[in-house]
């Protein structure tokens, strides 16, 4: 790294699932101008992006757009300009962290994004049914018009997904999902509808985690599924015979 370019900058390890380790720069509000320098001069692939921790002052990211390399992006905090980014940047990962925005977000754009995080997936957020090349998706506050998951059928290279206090009322959907390979639904406040789990002929693991009890209580019960570790809080149930057919 050069001395003179690279003072007074920070950077973390960033692991990104499709590529392996990289040095992320960790932009600022202080060092957004030395940041855009940098990466323009080093080509650098990953980001970590931290706001204030307020919505006074809003840290306006649009400037990143000329950083045209930036494939991995993490974004934390109060910020505005975000959706520049996602009309310009080559993103494969993306992970909006319990962020403030005050605009609406569109992913519709993001056409090679394999990974997506997101806290509070909330009415402010449109475009990912667009999402073809997804293949995870981690979402908090998870809702949809018609109370299901439905609305992520046509994602048909998602292989892993991750719902914390989904707002939803059944999981109908998830059998068109013929990639999906495991599910994770965290601190099910309400009582979630499972049938569609045993209609999936993809799903091999399920993991419950500080839900409603009943959930767990309808996946032990299946012929389908059984526990292979519980510690009264956290449940992963697998496939029957899953381990026969893939030795």
């Amino acid at each position: 790294m050069d001395g003179a370019l690279n003072e007074g900058l920070e950077f973390r390890d960033f692991y990104k699932e499709y590529a392996g380790r990289c040095d992320a720069l960790v932009i600022r509000p202080e060092n957004i101008m030395k940041s855009v320098s940098y990466i323009q001069a080093h080509k650098n692939e990953a980001a970590f992006i931290e706001g204030a921790i307020r919505k006074e002052g809003l840290f306006d990211i649009s400037t990143l757009h000329s950083c045209a390399t930036i494939k991995a992006l993490s974004v934390r905090g109060a910020v505005s300009g975000l959706q520049d980014l996602l009309h310009t940047l080559p993103l494969q990962w993306l992970a909006i962290d319990n962020t403030l925005i005050s605009e609406k977000i569109d992913f519709s754009n993001l056409g090679e994004l394999q990974y997506l995080s997101i806290y509070k997936m909330n009415n402010k957020i449109s475009g990912v049914s667009k999402l073809l090349a997804l293949k995870y998706l981690r979402a908090w506050s998870f809702t949809s018009p018609t109370g299901n998951l439905e609305s992520l059928c046509k994602l048909s290279q998602l292989a892993e997904i991750e719902l914390n206090s989904p707002r939803i009322t059944s999981l109908d959907g998830l059998s068109q999902l013929k990639a999906l390979r495991k599910i994770h639904l965290c601190y099910c406040r309400n009582s979630i509808d499972v049938k569609d789990i045993f209609a999936s002929k993809s799903i091999d693991y399920i993991e419950i985690e500080k839900g409603d009890l009943a959930i767990s209580e309808a996946i032990g019960q299946s012929q389908l599924f059984e526990s292979v570790f519980d510690n009264g809080h956290y449940r992963i149930f697998q496939r029957r015979g899953l381990q026969e057919c893939d030795t």
